[in-house]
């Protein structure tokens, strides 16, 4: 009796495994239709030396970043020089004009990005 029961556990086990894979499994089309996508979306090795060549032609290099740097480094200092002349004939023109003392304009022009040694 025991053998008996031990028997149909196990058929009943084997149906509902059968049972899953005929409700879940991929059809054979399913199957093929996938693996076409697959193999579509995969490059070839000339695409993906196209793909590599125009990376790399768009790529900005560890040279040109630094020489685009120093360009802006240069630009500001332009800038900021022009800016330092106009400060200074402010401050001229304050003092000829005694609105601040000759001890105001030592102390304004001493002071950075581009000190004067008056």
């Amino acid at each position: 009796m025991e053998e008996q029961h031990k028997t149909e556990t196990t058929l009943d086990d084997i149906f509902e495994v059968v049972s899953f894979i005929k409700d879940n499994a991929a059809t054979k089309e399913e199957f093929h239709k996938e693996i076409t996508a697959i193999k579509s979306a995969i490059l070839t090795k000339e695409e993906f030396h196209k793909e590599i060549t125009a990376i790399k032609f768009d790529m900005a290099t560890k040279d040109f970043v630094t020489e685009k740097l120093f360009d802006l480094q240069g630009n500001l200092v332009v800038l900021m020089r022009k800016e330092d002349t106009k400060l200074k004939v402010l401050v001229e023109t304050l003092t000829e004009k005694h609105v601040i003392t000759e001890e105001d304009k030592k102390r304004i022009l001493s002071l950075e990005p581009f000190p004067s040694l008056i």
